[in-house]
């Protein structure tokens, strides 16, 4: 059987392209990877039903709240765009911060933080 070297360079040739479409495919999806750390993203980040984590921020569905690890959450905006700051008791209050803001659940009342102390704020 002679053997047909235009035959085999045909062959040779289609996979050599086969292989190099594959090649040229994994260099751009490697390109459009995001860094672990340095990259930027723009635009919308659809995580579905999946929440982010280790970041001090929870979003789920209908939330959004801010995390101290000593604390716990110290402020989450509600599903209705309602803010809900913490809620600590009188005796268990977060320390002075001139215009922070607290529930205290002891007085049932906001507090804010004015020029020296906590101030309740009442109904007029």
């Amino acid at each position: 059987m002679a053997v047909n070297p235009k035959r085999i360079m045909e062959k040779d040739n289609s996979i050599y392209g086969l292989l190099n479409s594959i090649k040229k495919r994994l260099e751009n999806l490697i390109s459009l990877k995001v860094n672990k750390a340095g990259d930027t993203m723009t635009g919308t980040l659809n995580m579905n039903s999946n929440n982010i984590s280790n970041a001090n921020i929870i979003y789920k569905q209908g939330y959004l709240a801010f995390i101290d690890a000593a604390i716990g959450p110290y402020v989450t905006i509600g599903s209705a765009n309602v803010f809900f700051p913490v809620q600590a008791s009188t005796a268990t209050a977060p320390a002075y911060i001139n215009g922070g803001l607290y529930f205290d659940t002891t007085l049932n009342k906001l507090r804010v933080g004015g020029a020296t102390a906590w101030e309740t704020v009442t109904s007029v």
